[in-house]
C-alpha cells in the first residue's frame, strides 16, 4: 500500500522548484580552496563564492549513486541494508548535557555516559542504528569524535553513526580506524557512517564538506542532511520549506557524487516549522505539521530504481 498526501505532480512540481533554485542561485561555498575544487569539476560559479549546481550535473549524481547502502555491525544480524524496501530507526540526538539518573542534576556530558547510551540502546530491538547521541565533554576536543566512536564500538554491536565530525581531520581519523576495524575482521561492512548538514540556507560548510568529502573518498556512507525551519530560515509554507531542504540535500549528493562517484550517500532532509506565537525560541516538533513535511521529504527522496526510492527514518 502507497501512501502519500503529494500527488506525483505535486512533488514534480517542488523537485523542479528545487532544481532551479540550484541552477540560477547555487549555495555559498565561503572557502577559496573549496570552491577552486568545484571549479576544476566543471562547476560554474559567481563572483561571490557562490556555486551554480547545473540541472544535468544533478541527474549525472543520481544516476552514479548506489542504489542500496550497506551500514556495517559488529553483528552479522545486525547489519542494515538501505534498499527502499524496509523502515529502520536510529537514535537522535547530540547533548554536550545529561541529567544524571543517579543524582538527578545536569551535568556536563562524558565518555562513560556515551557508553551507558551505547549499551542502552543496543538492548532495545527496536533501533537498527546507534547515532552518537552524545558529545562526551570530559575528553580533549582534538580526539571527542574518535574517543566518542571507539566508546561506542566497545558497547554496541549494531551499526553506528557518526554526527559530530565536523572537520576533515577527525574524518580522517575515523578513516583509518575504519580501515584497521576491516582489516582486523571486528566489522560486517563500512564499519562506520556520518551524517553531516548543508547550512540553511543555501551554504556549504566548508568543514563539514571537507569531512564528508573523505568518507566519500573511502566509501563510508555518509547522510546528507538539510535541517531548515520555515518561517525561520527558509520560506514560511510547508511546501517552501520541503523544498529547500529538497534543493540543500540534492546539491549535497550532487557534490560528493561529483569528486566521488559511486559513493553510498543517504537522503536525509529535516525540515521543521518556526513556532508561530514564540520566533525563535520553538519550532513545532511534536504536532501533525512537522509530521506531514516531513512525509513530504520522505516521498521526494530521488529514485533508486524503478517504482522504489530510499529513505533512512530516524
Amino acid at each position: 500500500m502507497r501512501y502519500s498526501v503529494l500527488s506525483a505532480e505535486e512533488e514534480q512540481r517542488i523537485h523542479e522548484a528545487a532544481l532551479c533554485i540550484l541552477e540560477e542561485v547555487g549555495l555559498d561555498v565561503g572557502r577559496p580552496s573549496l570552491i577552486a575544487k568545484l571549479r576544476e569539476h566543471g562547476f560554474p560559479t559567481l563572483a561571490d563564492d557562490r556555486v551554480l549546481i547545473p540541472r544535468a550535473r544533478v541527474e549525472e549524481a543520481l544516476k552514479s549513486a548506489p542504489r542500496s547502502v550497506h551500514l556495517g555491525a559488529r553483528d552479522v544480524d545486525k547489519q542494515v541494508v538501505l534498499d527502499g524496501t524496509h523502515c529502520f530507526t536510529a537514535t537522535g540526538g547530540c547533548g554536550s548535557k545529561t541529567l544524571d539518573i543517579d543524582t538527578g542534576e545536569v551535568r556536563p556530558s562524558s565518555l562513560a555516559d556515551v557508553a551507558a547510551s551505547a549499551r542502552l540502546a543496543d538492548a532495545i530491538e527496536e533501533y537498527d542504528v546507534y547515532w552518537t547521541l552524545i558529545s562526551a565533554q570530559d575528553v580533549e576536543p582534538a580526539t571527542r569524535v574518535a574517543r566518542g566512536f571507539l566508546a561506542a564500538l566497545q558497547n554496541t554491536v549494531r551499526p553506528i553513526q557518526v554526527i559530530d565530525a565536523c572537520r576533515g581531520d577527525e574524518a580522517e581519523t575515523l578513516a583509518l580506524m575504519a580501515r584497521q576495524l576491516e582489516s582486523a575482521g571486528v566489522m560486517h561492512g563500512p564499519p562506520v557512517s556520518m551524517l553531516n548538514s548543508v547550512v540553511t540556507p543555501l551554504r556549504f560548510d566548508p568543514d563539514g564538506t571537507e569531512a564528508a568529502m573523505v568518507f566519500a573518498r573511502e566509501g563510508l556512507p555518509v547522510v546528507c542532511c538539510s535541517m531548515p525551519i520555515g518561517g525561520v530560515t527558509a520560506p514560511a509554507t510547508p511546501a517552501g520549506t520541503v523544498m529547500l531542504a529538497h534543493a540543500e540535500v540534492l546539491a549535497f549528493l550532487t557534490l560528493l557524487q561529483s569528486f566521488y562517484p559511486g559513493c553510498p550517500l543517504i537522503y536525509c532532509p529535516f525540515p521543521v516549522m518556526g513556532h508561530p506565537i514564540i520566533p525563535l525560541q520553538c519550532v513545532l516538533c511534536n504536532s501533525s505539521i512537522p509530521a506531514l513535511i516531513n512525509h513530504f521529504s520522505a516521498w521526494l527522496a530521488p529514485p533508486t530504481g524503478r517504482g522504489g526510492k530510499c529513505r533512512f527514518y530516524f
